[in-house]
């Protein structure tokens, strides 16, 4: 579904995500815009991860960009 950046990072925080990549985001946004938002949610995670005595490099944390392809 559909939340904000600050409860999709929480989440996966809480579930031990190696990555998480977020999209859904303004197609109207530019390029700088977008890296904000990138390095805003890359901050919480660290924030968060280390809140709770956790490696802030426990998840990496992006944003999901047309075209992209994921290898599992």
């Amino acid at each position: 579904g559909h939340s904000t950046i600050e409860t999709a990072v929480a989440v996966g925080i809480a579930a031990g995500v190696k990555e998480l990549h977020l999209g859904h985001h303004d197609p109207r946004r530019t390029d700088g815009e977008l890296e904000q938002l990138e390095q805003s949610a890359r901050s919480l995670g660290a924030k968060l991860l280390t809140a709770q005595n956790r490696s802030p490099d426990e998840c990496r944390i992006r944003l999901a960009r047309a075209g992209q392809t994921l290898f599992l």
